[in-house]
């Protein structure tokens, strides 16, 4: 069991969690303890309901794509406006989670995006936010340079600069939000779900329920192989040796999206972390074993010491590897099954799922309690993106 002492258990002010008529109270299964299922049954136990959520793994379990060290809070989403302000809206609730569960979860140090391109993505990143009213800032070149302890700016045309973004303790952050839940009386079960016919099965024993809710992440296509849209692919995250001055309290989060790098500083003193995010290749989370590419690492030593001079000898600290569930479009799902309307599925985050987290969880929450998907996150097929959700603006 998850202990954060008394921070969470002796809370005063109780009016975080829901209450209504038991007559209007729903018995809600979430299937899966990742970001989209523990959001999920975060806000529905806030809006009143009953939830049991359920997982054949522990919450902190490596396998899971939602346990990575840090994830970072950017705003930017091209020019898809919902994903904007549904991030906007999830840095106020990161900073209410944070408050509740009495440590210290969002970094607020701000998000560099690296601009090669005049009408790239951050052009038209920049628009949409100055539409929402969401702080952002066009630097010079020079000027971005005061953001880091040395940053190389020869191949810039203007960084673009999210004041109020930052970094997220991904790991600490879900595990927050998991004891939140149990401390509004959450139902947890370990065990394996499957549906048969309209019903639930755990560990072959059937639950009563009225809705449930499959946020299964990279088992999602073996769950429902109906859903053949859906790719794991296997990436890589390098942690660099790095001086005090590179820690996430002192550095911005960053964004190259010309080079396909992303990062943020130091984080419980692991390094600074560098992913490559270009699709890597497809990964079956069922029987394929967890390695790296050496050709990987080795891009990112080479951005590293290209982007940030004085840590071009920098040691690696770790290497780690995560899973990305992808759409072809970059967009999730949040659908109801065809064949069991009782049964939502949602996930496929798409490699820009977590940041969402308690926004998320209330999205889907209105989505589900009041029956109205949004075709956006629909079952059906979808036009590629090649590059994923770097390709948003492209197809506007």
């Amino acid at each position: 069991m998850l202990d954060y002492g008394n921070k969470i258990n002796h809370l005063k002010d109780k009016s975080f969690i829901g209450n209504i008529q038991n007559s209007m109270k729903k018995n809600i299964v979430v299937i899966g303890s990742g970001i989209f299922g523990v959001s999920t049954a975060f806000k529905l136990l806030q809006s009143g309901q009953h939830v049991t959520l359920v997982d054949h793994l522990s919450i902190s379990d490596d396998l899971k794509t939602s346990n990575g060290e840090s994830r970072n809070i950017r705003f930017s989403h091209a020019n898809d406006e919902f994903y904007s302000l549904l991030s906007w809206k999830a840095a106020g609730e990161w900073k209410k989670v944070e408050k509740l569960a009495g440590e210290k979860l969002f970094y607020d140090t701000g998000v560099a995006w690296f601009a090669s391109d005049e009408n790239g993505w951050e052009s038209h990143s920049k628009k949409i936010l100055n539409k929402l009213n969401i702080p952002c800032e066009r630097l010079s070149p020079d000027d971005a340079k005061a953001l880091f302890p040395s940053l190389n700016i020869d191949d810039l045309r203007f960084v673009l600069y999210e004041s109020n973004g930052g970094a997220l303790a991904a790991k600490r952050s879900l595990k927050a939000l998991y004891k939140l839940c149990l401390y509004m009386k959450c139902d947890y079960l370990n065990g394996h779900a499957e549906i048969r016919d309209d019903d639930i099965y755990i560990n072959n024993s059937q639950i009563d329920f009225d809705i449930a809710i499959w946020a299964v992440g990279p088992w999602m296509k073996h769950v429902f192989p109906f859903i053949d849209m859906v790719k794991v692919t296997m990436q890589e995250v390098v942690f660099f040796d790095s001086p005090k001055d590179w820690s996430v309290e002192k550095i911005p989060a960053f964004n190259d999206i010309s080079n396909a790098f992303y990062g943020c500083g130091s984080l419980d003193g692991m390094g600074v972390k560098l992913g490559y995010d270009l699709k890597g290749k497809e990964f079956d989370i069922t029987k394929d074993k967890r390695a790296y590419s050496d050709q990987s690492v080795e891009k990112c030593r080479e951005y590293i010491a290209h982007r940030f001079p004085t840590l071009e000898r920098a040691k690696i600290n770790k290497i780690k590897t995560c899973q990305y569930t992808m759409t072809p479009d970059a967009n999730w799902i949040i659908a109801p099954h065809p064949e069991h309307p009782r049964h939502w599925i949602i996930g496929a985050g798409s490699a820009h799922g977590f940041k969402h987290g308690p926004a998320l969880g209330q999205y889907v929450t209105d989505t589900i309690l009041n029956n109205k998907p949004n075709p956006k996150f629909s079952l059906a097929m979808r036009k590629e993106r090649p590059g994923g959700w770097r390709d948003l603006y492209q197809y506007e």
